[in-house]
């Protein structure tokens, strides 16, 4: 039994949880860690990603929104966040999503790739054959 009051167990559930694919139960989890403490940005981010598992990307960019407000620079949460943007088909916010997690961490490989998919989306190709690049020398290394 967990203590209602108790942040970390809350999140830790939330976490076993997800692993297991029991996304919804997972989300509960995370908002029961989010009542107890709302600045827990780990908590918010991992809520955006069982949401997105779910394909409820609107609430999941809400959660990557809450988490980036409570931490701007999580490179992670910018990307996951440009991730749902795509799902939904918005290309040109997607993009801005993943350029503003490369101006934190120009080394996180999975944010030039996206950022190449989301550039081939609307045509850009040049520029996403250069991201893709970009991708596969941090891949690399």
């Amino acid at each position: 039994m967990i203590n209602p009051n108790d942040t970390d167990a809350w999140f830790g559930k939330g976490i076993v949880l997800g692993e297991l694919s029991k996304y919804n139960e997972a989300v509960q989890a995370y908002d029961n860690a989010i009542k107890i403490n709302p600045q827990l940005a780990s908590a918010w981010y991992n809520k955006g990603v069982d949401l997105s598992y779910l394909s409820k990307y609107n609430d999941a960019i809400d959660a990557y929104d809450n988490a980036i407000m409570i931490n701007p620079q999580d490179a992670d949460a910018w990307n996951a966040k440009g991730v749902a943007l795509k799902n939904l088909g918005k290309y040109d916010d997607a993009i801005q999503a993943y350029e503003n997690a490369l101006k934190i961490n120009p080394q996180l490989a999975k944010a030039w790739h996206n950022k190449g998919i989301a550039l081939e989306a609307v045509n850009r190709n040049s520029e996403a054959n250069e991201a893709f690049s970009k991708a596969g020398d941090k891949y690399k290394s």
